[in-house]
């Protein structure tokens, strides 16, 4: 395999968070494959992978900076239960897809009082450091479609997409 070309890496990682809980583990599924440079996964746990083969098992901690970023205070608003027209009912945990003056993003209702909705539009894991324990499962070259596409076809159907 040459350095210049991508390899499709496929892993079973668990995913712990700053206090140690669980976050995500892909032990009891199909590990994850990524195409290596297509900014499928977080470019420090990419870059930690790269040196490593088939069997090799690691553990690498990604702080907020070059993870999910810090917590922004600014990201969490009230607002009217009114901007929830098409919504009977609104619980915490719940998420929407929004039009901010920064573009779309995905809020989660962090909590309802009454007519004011507390949203949050930070990522669920911002301000976290992230802990994986990886076990490499396989590498190879990708093909010309997977390079073409810029995904592997299996990552795509696990996650649906990059970070």
């Amino acid at each position: 395999m040459s350095e210049s070309t991508p390899r499709v890496v496929a892993i079973h990682y668990s995913l712990t968070n700053s206090d140690g809980d669980l976050i995500d583990s892909t032990r009891q599924d199909a590990p994850l494959q990524y195409l290596e440079d297509a900014q499928d996964i977080i470019p420090e746990l990419e870059e930690a992978i790269k040196s490593h083969v088939k069997g090799d098992k690691i553990k690498i901690s990604v702080d907020p900076e070059h993870g999910y970023g810090r917590r922004e205070d600014a990201l969490v608003q009230e607002v009217s239960f009114a901007a929830f027209p098409d919504v009977e009912q609104l619980e915490a945990g719940m998420q929407f897809h929004m039009y901010t003056e920064s573009g779309p993003r995905v809020v989660r209702i962090a909590d309802v009082r009454g007519d004011v909705v507390l949203i949050d539009a930070n990522h669920p894991l911002a301000g976290e450091i992230l802990t994986f324990e990886i076990e490499i499962m396989d590498v190879r070259a990708a093909t010309a479609e997977e390079r073409e596409q810029g995904l592997s076809s299996r990552f795509v159907e696990r996650i649906g997409g990059g970070r």
